[in-house]
């Protein structure tokens, strides 16, 4: 598994997901997502991906992750704790 910088430098991260009972590899892209607190870092993918699957991407690679028009964050973070990462 990458650690969080590696994937803010390489700008995506490809992992299995869980998907409708079929576990399939996504890519999810780097993109700066602007927030009140300033821009943060969100992995993107387009594909549909379940809500359960983002939060565990989401704790495993310690980054937010977003899928259309939900952005999961790691519990027990929020948009501020990710604003110096760019």
């Amino acid at each position: 598994m990458l650690s969080r910088e590696q994937i803010l430098q390489k700008g995506f991260f490809e992992t299995p997901v869980l998907v409708s009972g079929m576990r399939r590899k996504h890519t999810f892209m780097v993109r700066v997502k602007p927030s009140a607190e300033g821009p943060i870092p969100v992995l993107e993918t387009s594909p549909r991906v379940p809500d359960r699957e983002l939060l565990r991407i989401a704790n495993s690679v310690s980054l937010p992750v977003t899928n259309g028009k939900t952005t999961v964050f790691p519990i027990g973070t929020s948009d501020i704790d990710f604003v110096n990462l760019i």
